[in-house]
């Protein structure tokens, strides 16, 4: 089902260039496209390889930056509810146009997906140690490098520490063995 939507936004956010035909995918699901949430995409050639984007251009009320660790992956923020149009520069030189979506207020007509894992499993998964870092961590670390490896103790060491203790991420993870570990997974596996 996941697969699905993903496939429904990928068509949602194709385009097209001037030489070649690029797709945009999009790393979230259907009910993320929401103002305060960072959206990340890839651009993809005909032939499924992620590029380099060297830079990306959207109107006001919207941010976009590139990922720091991941040159293929751009993202972006915007504050308010709108229709979100730009430009992407590749690194091949290549200029594409964003095909236009709509980013509604939070709440509004979405829900917020919550960092409460889902089913009865406890396992450690990448895929909530993502939206975790994604949700809590990325804004900070967007800029600051993590050291690797990291264990439990040591995030959660980390988490008792100013700034992010003062932003609630002490006791947002305390207790929550799975949150933990998936946050650990994602750092040491992906970030």
């Amino acid at each position: 089902m996941k697969y699905c939507f993903l496939l429904a936004f990928s068509f949602l956010f194709s385009f097209s260039a001037m030489a070649e035909s690029y797709q945009i995918v999009s790393m979230f699901e259907k009910d993320a496209l929401v103002t305060h949430r960072l959206l990340s995409f890839k651009v993809k050639d005909s032939g499924g390889k992620a590029l380099d984007v060297e830079s990306v251009n959207v109107n006001i009320g919207c941010d976009a930056m590139i990922d720091v660790h991941y040159k293929d992956i751009f993202h972006i923020m915007c504050t308010e509810e709108t229709k979100v149009q730009g430009s992407i520069y590749l690194s091949n030189g290549e200029l594409v146009s964003l095909q236009t979506f709509t980013v509604r207020q939070l709440g509004k007509v979405f829900s917020f997906p919550t960092d409460q894992p889902t089913g009865p499993s406890t396992e450690p998964s990448l895929a909530l140690g993502r939206n975790l870092f994604t949700n809590n961590c990325l804004s900070c670390h967007r800029t600051q490098a993590i050291s690797k490896p990291q264990t439990e103790a040591s995030v959660a060491a980390a988490l008792g520490r100013d700034p992010m203790k003062s932003g609630g991420l002490d006791t947002k993870f305390a207790g929550d063995k799975q949150k933990l570990s998936s946050l650990v997974l994602y750092i040491n596996e992906e970030f």
